[in-house]
């Protein structure tokens, strides 16, 4: 549904060097990885890392020690999914008391 919207779309494990680069990796100033298993976000950080390190990666982590694996990985920023309901809120409160 979405190529026939025009987007691209990829399939493939995000850690692997080829699909990287079908994906144009090698042109991306930054990547955003939030992927469903700890092992995969650490895969693909470390790809990244290894075969593209001009690429800035942001990434979510299942909690603090993944987050500091994904650090030692080559990760830019961690965000562990612990925070991230934390930062929504933060983000919901600074929005409607800027609006009032």
């Amino acid at each position: 549904m979405g190529r026939a919207l025009g987007l691209s779309l990829y399939f493939g494990d995000a850690g692997s060097r080829e699909v990287l680069h079908k994906v144009g990796a090698e042109r991306a100033c930054a990547a955003t990885i939030a992927l469903d298993t700890p092992g995969a976000n650490y895969r693909t950080v470390w790809a990244l890392s290894k075969y593209f390190p001009n690429v800035k990666t942001f990434v979510q982590a299942h909690d603090v020690d993944h987050g500091l694996d994904l650090k030692k990985a080559g990760a830019m920023a961690v965000v562990p999914e612990t925070l991230e309901p934390s930062l929504q809120l933060a983000g919901a409160i600074l929005s409607q008391v800027l609006e009032s």
